[in-house]
């Protein structure tokens, strides 16, 4: 399956903390995937996009992201077959309480763990 192979490729970029790389690969699937797979990816892409606004300083939009990323991976119906979910979500629930904490300070990390 084409979705798993560049779902695979960007997780694997996002793990080694190349936000912006994970994201290009990824958006690859919201432009050229079908209406099943699109939904699948948005929440990742909004996830990297979290990350890299709230490395730029752009907390308010990130927090944002983050909680859009939050809503859109914990309706996924593919992508749990492939992924440890309950780490993942955790993980942006803490970045979450970390922007409303300490805004400013480097986030917590957050991988994605394969099954």
């Amino acid at each position: 399956m084409i979705l798993k192979d560049i779902f695979y490729e960007g997780a694997y970029l996002f793990n080694e903390c190349k936000y912006n790389e994970a994201h290009i690969v990824w958006e690859s699937i919201w432009k050229n995937g079908s209406e099943l797979e699109r939904p699948e990816i948005k929440g990742f892409i909004q996830l990297t996009g979290a990350i890299l606004n709230t490395k730029s300083g752009k907390i308010s939009s990130g927090k944002y992201l983050f909680n859009k990323s939050l809503s859109n991976i914990s309706g996924s119906v593919l992508v749990p077959e492939w992924v440890e979910m309950e780490p993942l979500l955790n993980g942006l629930m803490e970045c979450v309480e970390h922007l409303d904490k300490k805004p400013y300070e480097i986030l917590p990390r957050v991988e994605i763990i394969f099954r």
